[in-house]
Formats: structure tokens, C-alpha cells, sequence
């Protein structure tokens, strides 16, 4: 387990790295890009199946793109890689009598 706990620190730290870079050039891109990217965050209440679905909707947009990664003839002019990170956690579980 600690390994795989490492493994993950370190796979968190790189996205973290590569994220905090793009976010400080965030203002050097052009309006069109700068209006286009950024952090999104929300909470909600969802089931572990809810929670599923969710993950396995964004993979499936994801995927619809996935094609231009390897066979760069199908990436539409002013294209440019774009990079998703997505984290979809479960806060733990409260305490009888707790909502918050």
C-alpha cells in the first residue's frame, strides 16, 4: 500500500506542477484560450453508482477527442493540446447526527 500511496504523491505532484505552470501563463494566451480553459470545481451529494456515471461521462467526451493525440492529420487547425485532469473523491463518511 505504500507504495502505491507514493506512486500516487508523485503522479499528483507532476499534474500539480504541470498545472500551476499553465495557470501562471494563463494570462499570456490569447482572450479565445483564456475564456476556453481554467479550474473548474463544484461539490454535490452523489451515490457510488452517481459517481460512476459522472467519471464515466467525462471519460466519454474525453474519448471523442482522443483520436488526434496519435494521427495528428485529424486535429482541426488552432488546435492545441489541451490537458484534462479531472479528480473525483469521496469526502469521508460523517458521523450519525452530522450533516456537514
Amino acid at each position: 500500500m505504500l507504495a502505491g500511496e507514493a506512486a500516487a504523491d508523485a503522479f499528483l505532484e507532476h499534474e500539480m506542477t504541470v498545472l500551476r505552470s499553465r495557470i501562471r501563463a494563463h494570462d499570456l494566451e490569447p482572450e479565445n484560450w483564456r475564456s476556453a480553459t481554467g479550474i473548474v470545481t463544484s461539490n454535490t451529494f452523489l451515490t457510488a453508482d452517481e459517481a460512476a456515471r459522472v467519471r464515466d461521462e467525462i471519460m466519454a467526451i474525453v474519448e471523442r477527442y482522443r483520436h488526434r493525440l496519435t494521427d495528428p492529420e485529424r486535429r482541426p487547425e488552432g488546435s492545441r493540446e489541451v490537458r484534462l485532469f479531472t479528480a473525483l473523491t469521496a469526502a469521508p463518511e460523517k458521523r450519525a447526527g452530522r450533516n456537514r
